[in-house]
C-alpha cells in the first residue's frame, strides 16, 4: 500500500544511488545494447545480508505471491480480462500481468486508493533502447504488440499486500471494463 514512506524511499533510493551506496536497476551501456566489460559485481555487506535474510524467507514469500495470484485468478474472468501468461494459482509470479483498456485511468484511481499498481513492460522491448536501431527494431514494425503493451498492469503480489487488497485491486480492474 501507499504511504508517505514511499516518496521518502523514492528519495533514498535516488540519493543512495547517486552516492554510489546502491546500484541502479539498469547500467547506462545496457540500454545501447552493449556488452558490460565486467558483468558480475559483488554485493556489498549491507546488500549480502538482506538477499541472504530474503533467501530464508522465500518459501513464505512464494506461498504468499501464490495466494494472491490464485485471488486474481478467482476474480479476474479470463473471457473479459486478457492476461499475458497462462495462470495457474500455484504460481508465484513477481508481476501478474493483465491488459485493460484504460490503463492510466486505473492506475490514478488505484493510487488514489493508496495502490500501487506497475506498468513495467511500458515497450515491446524493454529497458527501452536509447537508440532502436542498436538493438535492430523498427517502431512500429509490430502493431499489435505496441498496441497491446499501452494495456499492461501489473497486479502486486508482495508481501505488503494482503488477501483483501487483492479483491479491492480485482474489482478495480473488473471496473475498468464497464
Amino acid at each position: 500500500r501507499l504511504s508517505g514512506r514511499l516518496k521518502i524511499g523514492q528519495l533514498l533510493t535516488i540519493v543512495f544511488q547517486k552516492l554510489g551506496l546502491l546500484n541502479k536497476v539498469y547500467r547506462s551501456g545496457e540500454c545501447d545494447a552493449d556488452t558490460p566489460k565486467v558483468p558480475f559485481y559483488k554485493m556489498p555487506n549491507a546488500l549480502a545480508h538482506l538477499a541472504a535474510d530474503q533467501l530464508t524467507k522465500l518459501p513464505q514469500t512464494i506461498a504468499h505471491r501464490a495466494k494472491l495470484a490464485t485471488v486474481y485468478d478467482n476474480e479476474l474472468d479470463t473471457d473479459t480480462i486478457p492476461k499475458q501468461v497462462q495462470i495457474s494459482g500455484s504460481s508465484a509470479y513477481l508481476r501478474y500481468t493483465v491488459q485493460v483498456p484504460t490503463r492510466d485511468q486505473l492506475m490514478s484511481l488505484a493510487q488514489k486508493r493508496g495502490y500501487l499498481l506497475g506498468n513495467w513492460y511500458q515497450d515491446v522491448v524493454m529497458p527501452r533502447p536509447k537508440d532502436w536501431k542498436t538493438i535492430h527494431y523498427t517502431p512500429g514494425s509490430c502493431p499489435v504488440a505496441e498496441a497491446l503493451v499501452k494495456q499492461n498492469v501489473n497486479l502486486p503480489t508482495s508481501q505488503k499486500f494482503t488477501e483483501k487488497d487483492a479483491q479491492i485491486i480485482s474489482d478495480l480492474v473488473k471496473q475498468s471494463y464497464e
